[in-house]
């Protein structure tokens, strides 16, 4: 789902969009060249409003006006479909192969990404103000991790992918150079009178869980290693209304 407003300039507003597992990329349009089309581009090589079965004319973009894009892309053996609403109204249902579907016009390196685009229109002075980009995969698209930057929604909520795509946690380090075993290395003195610093995690974790009685649409965002800690460090409380009662 992506929200946006275009305030100024007659452009149309892309939403570069993959087809889930495959190395393959298509265009949800709105507003093509400016000319009130929408649709697939490219649809066996058709763009909005040249012979494409998606083209729609209903309606006009009016600048100034908040639209909410909802499209859904699901894939069946080599089939795929994608439905696109916006505003709740259908714009097309489409479904067909999946090498129908191209993105000769704007692709992006990563073929698998999602993305926004926007241009070939008429005039200058494009401004788009997008507020909400979300998406939810319902299906195999193929990740082993999102790619970079990209929120997805699951069954815990949002949350950002991480900075590098991949699984990272079966990293062979055999290559991995080897210090020098420095045993000959000096020791220093054991200074145990040295006066050790006070722990202030507790108050630390105090005032986190003081906060968060107050702030208690804050809980379902923490992650459970936070919520332990300052289970353990703040006080005992009977108190029904507690956050963590």
């Amino acid at each position: 789902m992506i929200n946006f407003k275009r305030e100024t300039g007659h452009q149309q507003v892309n939403v570069i969009l993959p087809v889930p597992g495959r190395e393959r990329q298509f265009l949800v349009v709105i507003d093509w060249k400016g000319q009130g089309d929408h649709g697939i581009e490219t649809l066996r090589g058709a763009t909005p409003g040249r012979n494409n079965p998606t083209n729609n004319h209903t309606f006009q973009i009016e600048n100034g006006k908040g639209y909410a894009l909802q499209v859904g892309v699901k894939h069946s053996g080599k089939n795929v479909s994608v439905k696109a609403k916006i505003n709740g109204e259908l714009l097309f249902d489409w479904r067909g192969p999946e090498t129908d579907l191209d993105n000769p016009y704007w692709p992006t390196k990563n073929k698998r990404a999602v993305g926004i685009s926007s241009g070939s229109g008429n005039g200058g002075n494009l401004v788009i103000r997008y507020s909400k980009f979300i998406v939810k995969p319902n299906s195999d698209w193929g990740w082993k991790s999102p790619p970079r930057g990209l929120a997805v929604v699951g069954a815990s909520g949002p949350a950002i992918a991480a900075n590098t795509p991949g699984n990272t946690n079966n990293t062979n380090n055999s290559n991995k150079r080897t210090p020098p075993n420095n045993s000959n290395k000096r020791t220093p003195p054991n200074n145990s009178n040295k006066r050790t610093p006070p722990n202030n995690n507790s108050n630390r974790a105090q005032l986190v869980y003081s906060w968060l009685k107050q702030h208690r649409d804050a809980k379902p965002f923490l992650s459970t290693a936070l919520k332990l800690m300052c289970e353990k460090s703040a006080p005992k409380h009977t108190n029904s209304n507690s956050p963590w009662h």
